[in-house]
């Protein structure tokens, strides 16, 4: 959160003062989104008391503010002048201009002009803009503005929304995504509806939003339809647990499907995602009610060792026994990390990190996303996948730092460090990897966000810090935490 607010709001440490103490504590916390735009506080009003503003310079500003990315081509339209012409007129100052992108020199100007800017002016430029991307061929940024701009509610809009945000989830941009469909679900109405709010809440919780995903997926129980709230009870459940620590303590015959095998799909991989969260917090009563589900409903889709075996295998590895059968060499997320950890925990750390290397090109995002025996949900498997991968290879780092090579084969720790491998964003890892994981005391997203370090944050040869930032704080096995490197 603060992180987003640095880059927001230019680093000024007086205005991140104000706008945090405007925040909720679910805010505050990264269990809900900051508002958009931010409010404006005294330090920003201040900031650009003197700036004063002609009708053509204001919709531009406005413009480079409201646009969904940094493209210059789009304003030039809006505007009618040159790149040359507007960086020597009055505005130039505040704008940067390069290489077809444009930002603002002080990103705080874009609070700055959205709250001092009538409806009647944003509702213009929004209806401009979405004509001018419209003539472009970009149908996400035209419908966008469209509904933004809409001073009424338009159902028809929101058909196009919900596949655009889908689209988006499936692309690793859960946080664009929510956007979209939280438009849409202010527009739909009943047939779109229930839709437009499963896409807002799942999103929500792949941002790592749980507190708003939450809020949001409840809305479709009980009176949404059924097919809705199947799909949307993995992502329930995850979002319940990380905001109280403990998975939902409900009788899965209640809400057991009788319908298609899309049904007992979508049924299956939230158990699943039940019986791993449940595993992590050692509550085995708990994992073994819902293994139970996961073997019936894999059976029923005819995935029992893609998909129900690897996931009993795992539950119990994390749950803490050492010699777990299970199939080998899948080219599954779950039945990779197996490898890996096995090989780990065996002592041949070598082969491990081997197995997990091996991970990397196998999981592309096409092979990701077309796998049908993935225990995550189709709207977060990509980012599930490399959040596993890493927290494989952590785990054997862990395993190896923590003990030693030389270390005798059968001491070494028999519970892997493994929270949050049923998460799917990195922010909500961080409080899945500390929230009431016994037998160490629950911590606050307060603190589990506090925790949010650098453990990982450049781990070696991955080029992306997104995943590894969700490995923070592990916590190790019977000898207590293994210290942070």
């Amino acid at each position: 959160m603060l992180g987003r607010l640095t880059v927001d709001l230019g680093s000024d440490v007086e205005t991140i003062r104000q706008v945090v103490e405007r925040l909720s504590a679910d805010q505050r916390h990264g269990l809900r989104p900051l508002p958009g735009p931010l409010p404006s506080v005294p330090a920003i009003a201040s900031a650009f008391e003197g700036l004063e503003l002609d009708s053509r310079d204001r919709e531009l500003l406005l413009g480079v503010a409201v646009a969904l990315d940094d493209s210059l081509a789009p304003l030039l339209d809006l505007d009618g002048r040159s790149p040359l012409e507007i960086t020597s007129g009055p505005i130039g100052e505040h704008l940067l201009v390069h290489a077809g992108h444009v930002r603002f020199v002080d990103p705080r100007l874009s609070v700055w002009i959205r709250a001092t800017s009538s409806a009647a002016t944003a509702t213009r430029v929004h209806e401009r803009l979405s004509a001018i991307l419209r003539r472009r061929g970009d149908h996400v940024g035209a419908d966008w503005h469209h509904a933004r701009g809409s001073l009424e509610r338009d159902p028809a809009t929101a058909p196009q929304l919900i596949r655009i945000a889908r689209r988006l989830i499936g692309a690793g941009l859960p946080e664009r995504a929510f956007l979209l469909a939280r438009e849409a679900a202010a527009h739909a109405v009943e047939g779109h509806r229930d839709e437009a709010v499963l896409v807002a809440g799942s999103s929500a919780v792949a941002a790592g939003y749980a507190a708003e995903g939450a809020a949001w997926l409840a809305r479709l129980f009980p009176g949404g339809t059924a097919s809705c709230r199947r799909r949307g009870l993995g992502g329930l459940f995850v979002a319940h647990a990380l905001m109280t620590g403990t998975v939902p303590d409900v009788d899965p015959r209640a809400l057991r499907p009788l319908g298609d095998v899309d049904d007992w799909g979508q049924w299956t991989r939230a158990a699943a995602l039940a019986a791993l969260m449940c595993a992590e917090r050692q509550d085995r009563r708990g994992m073994r009610v819902w293994l139970d589900e996961v073997r019936q409903g894999a059976a029923r889709i005819g995935v029992e060792r893609d998909l129900g075996d690897q996931v009993v295998a795992l539950s119990w590895l994390i749950a803490g026994e050492r010699d777990v059968d299970g199939p080998r060499g899948s080219r599954s997320v779950s039945g990779a990390i197996l490898d890996a950890l096995r090989a780990a925990m065996g002592g041949d750390l070598d082969r491990g990190c081997a197995c997990w290397r091996e991970m990397i090109p196998r999981f592309s995002r096409s092979t990701i996303r077309s796998s049908p025996s993935t225990s995550a949900p189709r709207w977060c498997r990509r980012t599930v996948s490399w959040s596993r991968c890493f927290c494989s290879r952590g785990a054997v780092i862990s395993v190896r730092r923590g003990t030693g090579c030389s270390r005798p084969r059968s001491s070494f720790p028999s519970r892997c460090p493994s929270q949050g491998w049923g998460w799917c964003s990195p922010a909500a890892s961080i409080s899945s990897s500390s929230a009431n994981s016994a037998p160490y005391p629950a911590r606050s997203p307060t603190r589990c966000h506090r925790a949010c370090g650098s453990t990982f944050s450049s781990i070696e040869g991955s080029g992306s810090t997104s995943p590894a930032r969700s490995m923070t704080r592990w916590r190790a096995s019977a000898s207590g935490p293994i210290s942070e490197e």
